[in-house]
């Protein structure tokens, strides 16, 4: 079948033909004349001053002030039937292949990705820019191609290969597809014919949305999508159907998918901010247009922005946790001053200090969402930890509970691998798993939650030591369900992290062994410069810029090494790049040992700025007994004592200062 399944009668009877406007529609569906009813339609929306979109097509430049050097590359690559999806060229010849996939190894997300046209734009602004009607002419011809060989289909099409996956028909209804609409609307080449054909289109995909609603950031975009043709088509009768049951699933979403502490609960990094954009799309076009919304829903967007500024590292994005991408959070502050402008933290960030006030706390912990931040300041050259303790997430997840990444000093120091295509390759593979963020491995398995639903989301806040203070920060979490595919309940990981402000971290870990059987222990730390080096129980990074030192203490004799782009017996040294297909090696400080008892593991980390050396002349046990004690020496003879023993932490620091708490206890802000 040819789409659309929408035949003309049917368009018009779709149509509320006494909405304001549709007179003459009406007249010329009196007397039967269809194309006459067509040109009618198109001449009302051309006259209608409502709704607005955030482009009007009468402000089509005219051509005396278009302009000069408009970029026109990607629309010129479209002319040439050349397209880029995720990083992979294709060029058609005499026809465009919906169905194609160029990709090997497979990844199903170019054919997907291929239906959201983000080429559209860019063929529509040079358009826009040059008033050549080429690109006008294309568009059409595209258009054309993709609705005939694609008819909505009438049960949900969310696999593999298929061109009306939900997710892209929400993208594409409150992003290309309106953006080209009125991009080219003044056109002599997007007839009143294709013009027509366009809006059935729209109204089909609306009303599969409606009928097939799924959830999580899919749902946000579905959502965003189906209400823009409500919005911008009132004159069907399913219009106000389709906005207020997507301004209505939004809404609940808003406390479905967000946790209080403000994450979206994929816990993605990346994703937030897809659900965050989603979320205010569609309620900026209801503002635009002077509709209705909830009093409170861009008040609870306020937590979403606010999480981004508390998570912020100093230079300024946001850790690459789960699948994750850049993130510019001044950017997205600068956004939020639209809606917040008395947000005197938020201008800070925005406007990088020039304007208002810093952040009143310097660290912080998400209860719901399981993540500690340590930083000694606001400012790009300060130190920060990200320590994740928290669930699997609802979607997107790495196998990464425990791992923490560092950056100083204007450097990223200790880093997570990030993500890749979501292809059917080792590198997928790897990037998901625990050997590609900084956690513990037990006779060569790694942490493996997946499937275990009970850990995606938390239902309550986590009740994780938290304490921030002025000379230090603390948290510690634990890892209980088994090492690899079976689950081996045998062994748990607590980690506990204590941040010695401004200078040093120490990190420690606890094993707690149920056998009496040898085990072997790997901890990995993925590094974040080109070069490392590694020695008995010390790495470190190489470079002009900051450098990160890694002391370890553990039970029995230590080796080390520093591992970089291995494929065999398993990946290990790879960094990826969310939905590219390209990796590039990077350098892992591997510690192993053995033992055959519950023990622990103690590291210092200690960020360098750039020309200095590391101040720490030794790094030694003093363990006695049950007590866990250290003792670090330093170039200017100063000793810093740790001592642990059951809940009680307490560090010497000299002249009569130190740090002395219970790690039971709970202190400070979130």
């Amino acid at each position: 079948m040819q789409g659309p399944r929408m035949s003309d009668s049917a368009f018009f009877d779709a149509l509320d033909l006494d909405h304001p406007g549709l007179e003459h529609v009406k007249d010329r569906i009196s007397e039967r004349d269809l194309e006459g009813a067509k040109a009618a339609f198109v001449i009302h929306l051309k006259e209608r001053a409502t709704p607005r979109f955030f482009r009007d097509w009468r402000e089509k430049p005219e051509s005396g002030i278009r302009p000069k050097d408009t970029e026109t590359g990607r629309a010129d690559q479209a002319l040439s039937r050349t397209y880029t999806v995720a990083g992979q060229a294709l060029t058609f010849e005499e026809t465009i292949d919906w169905t194609a996939n160029p990709t090997d190894p497979f990844d199903p997300e170019w054919t997907w990705q291929f239906g959201r046209f983000s080429w559209w734009h860019s063929l529509g602004k040079a358009y826009w820019d040059t008033g050549d009607e080429k690109y006008a002419k294309h568009f059409v011809w595209e258009l054309q191609s993709w609705i005939h060989a694609n008819p909505c289909p009438e049960k949900v099409m969310n696999g593999i290969g298929s061109r009306w996956r939900t997710i892209e028909c929400g993208i594409r209804l409150s992003g290309s597809w309106p953006h080209a609409f009125y991009f080219f609307l003044s056109s002599p080449h997007f007839t009143d014919d294709d013009v027509v054909l366009m809006i059935k289109s729209m109204a089909e995909q609306a009303d599969y949305l409606h009928r097939f609603p799924t959830k999580g950031n899919w749902l946000t975009m579905e959502a965003n999508g189906m209400g823009h043709v409500g919005i911008l088509f009132p004159e069907f009768q399913r219009a106000k159907a389709w906005r207020d049951d997507a301004i209505e699933r939004l809404y609940a979403e808003l406390e479905e998918q967000v946790y209080p502490d403000g994450l979206q609960k994929e816990l993605s990094t990346g994703y937030h901010y897809v659900a965050l954009r989603n979320f205010l799309g569609l309620a900026e076009l209801c503002l635009h247009n002077d509709l209705e919304i909830p009093s409170d829903y861009i008040e609870k967007l306020q937590r979403m922005w606010e999480a981004g500024m508390w998570a912020m590292m100093p230079d300024r994005t946001l850790p690459h946790v789960n699948d994750a991408w850049h993130v510019d959070v001044p950017g997205t502050l600068s956004q939020a001053l639209k809606y917040f402008p008395e947000r005197e933290d938020f201008r800070w960030v925005a406007t990088e200090g020039k304007e208002g006030k810093p952040p009143h706390r310097l660290s912080c912990f998400f209860p719901w969402s399981g993540w500690a931040v340590m930083r000694s300041g606001w400012g790009r050259e300060d130190v920060y930890l990200f320590f994740d303790v928290g669930p699997f997430g609802m979607g997107h997840q790495h196998e990464d509970k425990l791992a923490f990444l560092i950056q100083g000093y204007g450097k990223d120091l200790l880093v997570d691998v990030g993500s890749y295509k979501y292809e059917q390759s080792p590198m997928r593979s790897y990037v998901l798993s625990a050997r590609a963020h900084n956690t513990v491995f037990v006779d060569g398995e790694g942490q493996y939650r997946r499937g275990l639903r009970e850990l995606y989301v938390n239902d309550k806040p986590q009740d994780n030591p938290w304490i921030t203070e002025e000379t230090y920060d603390f948290c510690e979490g634990v890892y209980d369900h088994g090492f690899g595919t079976r689950r081996d309940p045998t062994i748990t990981q607590v980690r506990s992290i204590l941040f010695v402000k401004p200078s040093y971290w120490l990190v420690l870990d606890r094993f707690h062994v149920a056998d009496e059987q040898e085990h072997e222990f790997e901890a990995l730390f993925h590094l974040g410069t080109e070069d490392a080096q590694a020695r008995d129980n010390y790495a470190r990074t190489l470079g002009d810029d900051a450098n990160l030192h890694l002391l370890i203490l553990g039970p029995n004799e230590i080796s080390s090494e520093i591992v970089k782009g291995q494929e065999e017996p398993y990946y290990l040294g790879w960094k990826g790049i969310h939905n590219l297909g390209n990796r590039v090696p990077m350098p892992v400080a591997r510690f192993s040992w053995q033992t055959k008892c519950s023990h622990h593991a103690l590291y210092l980390l200690y960020p360098t700025r750039p020309g200095q050396e590391l101040p720490v002349r030794d790094f030694r046990s003093l363990d006695s007994g049950p007590k866990i004690s250290a003792e670090i020496l330093f170039d200017d003879g100063t000793i810093h004592k740790l001592r642990v023993e059951e809940e009680r932490w307490s560090l010497e620091t000299g002249h009569g200062a130190g740090i002395d708490f219970r790690s039971a206890s709970h202190g400070g802000e979130r």
